[in-house]
C-alpha cells in the first residue's frame, strides 16, 4: 500500500531522512522528500512530503501533497492533497483543498480550504475538533 502511495507522487522522491536519523532544523527542497527519521524543524517541498511509519515530523510542513503514515504534530499546508494513512497520526491545523482520512487513522486539528486561510493569532480554530 505504501508503494502505491509514492507512486502517485508527483515528484521524484529526491532526499530520503531514514530510520533512526534526527534534524533539529529546516529541509526545503525543490523535489519531494521521504521522512522515516525525525525532524523537529519546517519541512518545505516544492513537491510532495511523505512520513512513512517511523516518521516523526514537529512543526510545520509545506509541500504539493503530503502523505502522512507515521506521526506528526504540525500545521500542514499542503496545495494539492493531504492523505493521513490508517497508520498516520496527525495533530495539527491543515490547509488543503482535498483532504483524504483513511479509516483507522487518528486527525486532531482544524481543516480550512486552502483559498480561505484563517487568520494566523485566531485561538478558536485551533482547538476545532479537539
Amino acid at each position: 500500500m505504501v508503494k502505491e502511495q509514492e507512486k502517485e507522487s508527483s515528484g521524484e522522491i529526491k532526499t530520503v531522512l531514514g530510520k533512526g536519523t534526527k534534524i533539529n532544523g529546516d529541509i526545503v527542497t525543490e523535489g519531494s522528500v521521504r521522512v522515516e527519521g525525525e525532524i523537529t524543524g519546517k519541512v518545505e517541498a516544492e513537491g510532495d512530503v511523505f512520513i512513512g511509519e517511523s516518521g516523526k515530523i514537529e512543526t510545520e510542513i509545506k509541500a504539493s501533497k503530503v502523505v502522512v503514515a507515521g506521526n506528526v504534530s504540525a500545521d500542514i499546508t499542503a496545495a494539492e492533497k493531504l492523505e493521513i494513512l490508517a497508520s498516520g497520526f496527525l495533530k495539527g491545523n491543515i490547509i488543503t483543498d482535498k483532504l483524504v482520512i483513511k479509516e483507522g487513522a487518528t486527525f486532531i486539528g482544524s481543516r480550512d480550504k486552502l483559498d480561505s486561510e484563517p487568520e494566523k493569532n485566531n485561538s478558536d480554530s485551533k482547538n476545532k475538533n479537539q
